[in-house]
């Protein structure tokens, strides 16, 4: 009998602005953390399971949260956003400001990343190629994957590229954001003994602001809000060498050198015998 599959799907949205306020970085962004999503690291995603959203308006966004109701979903955001006189977590989309919260639908389990500036200052209104590697056989990261989403609680994480009042930056070759581009980095560096044990986003986010320290950027990531219990892993680790490699993506550049900053942009709980248990389920298949 194979093993039940849960709905897993992913929203990763673009809003890089126009004109002067056009942020060249959104695009590889968006490309590179799709690139991850497909890669054995990442959990092998499908492609009918990701949706991508490019300069959206309100009534697109609404609309994609409720067509994409999951068992779990990660949703992304790359472009301009600002902090609220009230304090408020804004976002940027093509006809209007909206609170991150904005992007949370009714999934029990959600992710959601955001790579965009946290100043407090007045926002500026502002009006990919495939690189995966393909896959044979059993596709053994998809299915641990699925196990760890349906043996977690429900909950929602959302996690900042910026601490609140700090802008955030793009690398300054327009390859993507410091953040983006860093925090992919920590997740695929991350290695453990086992073949796909997982790894918590409270783990690359710690990584993620090592890297930036030493880059000596004045971004520090960090999780904003969480209601539930959230624990599904971001990554799964390998003691070999995975599909998906930052460094060696075509966008990727030193992460070392800093752009100006623009209005842009542990546990280890694994549950003991769960991959032992996908795996006899394969096996009495």
């Amino acid at each position: 009998m194979r093993p039940i599959e849960p709905i897993r799907k992913a929203i990763l949205i673009g809003s890089a602005g126009e004109g002067e306020n056009y942020l060249h970085g959104v695009s590889a962004d968006v490309q590179n953390f799709s690139e991850y999503l497909y890669s054995e690291r990442g959990g092998l995603w499908n492609e009918n399971e990701i949706e991508i959203l490019w300069q959206p308006g309100v009534k697109e966004i609404v609309a994609m949260l409720e067509k994409n109701t999951a068992d779990y979903l990660v949703t992304y955001y790359s472009g301009h956003g600002f902090t609220s006189t009230e304090g408020n977590r804004m976002v940027n989309l093509q006809d209007s400001f909206v609170n991150d919260l904005y992007l949370v639908n009714d999934s029990p389990r959600q992710l959601c990343i955001f790579d965009c500036c946290r100043d407090k200052e007045p926002p500026v209104i502002s009006g990919i190629p495939d690189q995966r590697q393909p896959f044979e056989g059993l596709f053994t990261a998809r299915e641990i994957l699925d196990q760890y989403i349906l043996a977690s609680d429900p909950g929602i994480k959302i996690i900042h590229g910026t601490g609140n009042g700090f802008p955030a930056y793009d690398e300054s070759s327009r390859h993507g954001g410091i953040f983006t581009l860093n925090f992919l980095k920590a997740a695929e560096n991350i290695y453990k003994q086992n073949n796909y044990s997982p790894i918590t986003i409270e783990e690359i986010i710690e990584l993620t602001a090592q890297y930036l320290k030493t880059a000596n950027s004045y971004q520090i990531p960090e999780i904003v809000y969480e209601e539930g219990n959230l624990q599904v892993p971001f990554a799964l680790s390998s003691a070999k060498e995975l599909s998906f490699n930052i460094s060696k993506a075509k966008n990727y550049q030193s992460v070392k050198r800093l752009a100006k900053p623009v209005a842009k942009k542990h546990n280890d709980w694994i549950v003991p015998g769960l991959i032992l248990a996908a795996v006899l389920l394969y096996d009495n298949d």
